[in-house]
């Protein structure tokens, strides 16, 4: 993601859904479209012509979002693949989240909830968009039983990568004691000892890239 700005694809069937998408990360000063496509079948040849740092596709037909999602992340393994869809399932976002996808946002969340979840995944962060999202994210593989809370999971990004207490304050506009009482209750919910675990826990939850 050159100069601070992510590059996205949007591909959906409805051309009112790509317009208004296209409006809207238009208005975004860290946000470029960059490919749009409406046809299923040419979103993978697309995506590696572009080079896009987000993709944003639906689950259902046609596009037929897991064949998709599994495709594109085997042609292009570091692109993050965000799901934008009608379909509020539990099993489907789990499905996905657990293929590869790095969110789920539902088609009747407001604007600032798929903004929010395309920064989320420009920071290296999943973003799952359901009522549900936390425990949603405890089921899936390798994740321990307790449940982050968002802002936990902010924290646990920074300090993965390399932040220490003072400058994760500075970041999320919140006082260092605050920071303590959340990396002590990370540490516990997860089971971990130390900055390393906490570290390869991120990697294998995709919070942040290898």
């Amino acid at each position: 993601m050159s100069s601070g700005v992510s590059r996205i694809l949007i591909a959906d069937d409805h051309e009112i859904v790509l317009r208004g998408l296209r409006i809207l990360f238009e208005t975004q000063p860290d946000l470029e479209v960059v490919a749009e496509c409406s046809d299923a079948d040419t979103v993978v040849e697309l995506a590696m012509a572009s080079g896009p740092d987000i993709a944003i596709i639906d689950y259902l037909a046609p596009f037929d979002g897991p064949r998709l999602l599994a495709e594109l992340k085997r042609r292009l393994p570091k692109l993050k693949v965000l799901i934008y869809t009608m379909h509020d399932s539990e099993d489907a976002a789990l499905e996905m989240i657990a293929a590869g996808a790095s969110g789920y946002v539902l088609k009747s969340e407001t604007e600032q909830h798929l903004l929010a979840a395309v920064r989320a995944l420009a920071s290296h962060r999943p973003y799952v968009g359901l009522r549900e999202a936390g425990s949603l994210l405890d089921r899936l593989p390798g994740q321990k039983s307790g449940k982050l809370t968002p802002r936990e999971l902010e924290v646990v990004h920074l300090l993965a990568r390399g932040l220490i207490n003072p400058e994760v304050a500075r970041d999320l506009n919140i006082s260092i004691k605050t920071v303590e009482t959340h990396r002590s209750s990370i540490m516990h919910k997860l089971g971990l000892k130390n900055t390393a675990e906490l570290v390869r826990y991120a990697i294998r939850n995709h919070i942040i890239d290898a």
